[in-house]
């Protein structure tokens, strides 16, 4: 399941974009209507096996993810490492004081929430993963 949403994340940027509102089937659009009321800037695009929706809610720039059946799969957005759980937080600073962010989202679904956050330096790059609750795992390391 962890994969499959890292997976909807990269798959999201390989969909066929700008999708009129005729193109998303019914049960989509309802679910998103009804989940996301007041959304504006909203963008559709699809693939093969789930549409993904990018909107304005609240003054935060959004993307979410349902099945072809209309079913919620999840939500990201890009946040800012004062939105993160203290203990990630200090989990950053602790171990790599000496890099910068240069990418944080949360991804949220049912089950609880997943962060990732890209990390740079002079000579390295790191990605990191951190469930709800956990600590951070490294998911890709760049010299």
């Amino acid at each position: 399941m962890k994969k499959l949403f890292v997976i909807l994340a990269i798959m999201g940027f390989l969909s066929k974009p700008a999708l009129a509102g005729n193109e998303i089937p019914s049960e989509v659009l309802s679910a998103f209507k009804k989940d996301f009321d007041s959304a504006s800037e909203v963008n559709w695009s699809n693939n093969t096996f789930f549409f993904q929706v990018e909107f304005t809610f609240r003054e935060k720039r959004l993307f979410a993810f349902y099945s072809l059946e209309g079913k919620f799969m999840g939500l990201y957005r890009h946040i800012s490492s004062t939105e993160l759980p203290a203990h990630l937080r200090n989990s950053i600073n602790e171990s790599y004081g000496n890099y910068w962010i240069t990418e944080l989202f949360r991804l949220s679904r049912k089950t609880g929430d997943v962060y990732y956050l890209t990390l740079q330096n002079a000579d390295k790059q790191i990605k990191l993963r951190a469930h709800d609750g956990y600590d951070w795992k490294i998911i890709n390391y760049q010299l």
